[in-house]
């Protein structure tokens, strides 16, 4: 032992930083989920999305209302949510539904009671405004949006939505080989619904 005292010592001082680093790496842990579960209470964060029944047909088939009644569900915000639109932002991209989500809250608890917003830039949008629009923190990074920016959709009607998806089928081969504008010119040329500019009045997480 005298003799090898030193190669000891560096393996005891080896287990200790490991030790030690492990540690470390549990209390971080510990620490993340700690804040996570505090900040899901906070902003009232939703345990789950359930997909009510759709005029296009999409979506799922559950009737909200015998959700609601549910004894396991404690509460509840609806909202609508448009999954056939095209549209162009203020600088003339183009974007459709590979790019943003809208949805439509039916009251003021979407964003308030649940899914609480936090506001980073400007402010929320006004239920009573169907011109003003929040958008994600994470949507505003991918299309460099900001207070004050604009965002053009021109949705479809759910009584249009079969003959829409037989046009898009039919020159789905032309898609798929690059034809330029094969998609996009046709729902531009499809959507019969409201034709809505959206004023980006705040941004938030």
């Amino acid at each position: 032992m005298r003799q090898r005292w030193l190669p000891w010592l560096g393996v005891a001082l080896v287990a200790g930083l490991a030790s030690g680093g492990i540690l470390g790496l549990l209390a971080g842990a510990v620490r993340t989920r700690d804040a996570y579960r505090d900040f899901s209470h906070t902003m009232r964060a939703a345990d789950a999305i359930v997909a009510g029944r759709s005029a296009f047909g999409l979506g799922g088939a559950a009737d909200l209302d015998d959700v609601e009644r549910l004894p396991q569900v404690r509460d509840t915000a609806r909202a609508g949510v448009s999954l056939v639109f095209t549209g162009r932002t203020g600088d003339g991209r183009r974007v459709g539904p590979v790019d943003l989500f809208p949805v439509l809250p039916a009251d003021e608890r979407l964003g308030t009671a649940i899914e609480r917003m936090d506001i980073r830039a400007g402010r929320a949008a006004k239920p009573g405004a169907v011109d003003e629009a929040t958008a994600s923190f994470v949507l505003a990074e991918r299309l460099g949006l900001h207070p004050g920016s604009t965002i053009r959709l021109h949705f479809l009607r759910p009584s249009s939505f079969p003959t829409a998806a037989a046009t898009l089928l039919s020159n789905f081969g032309a898609r798929l080989a690059g034809a330029p504008g094969a998609s996009s010119s046709a729902i531009d040329e499809l959507a019969d619904g409201p034709d809505v500019t959206f004023h980006i009045v705040g941004i938030e997480a």
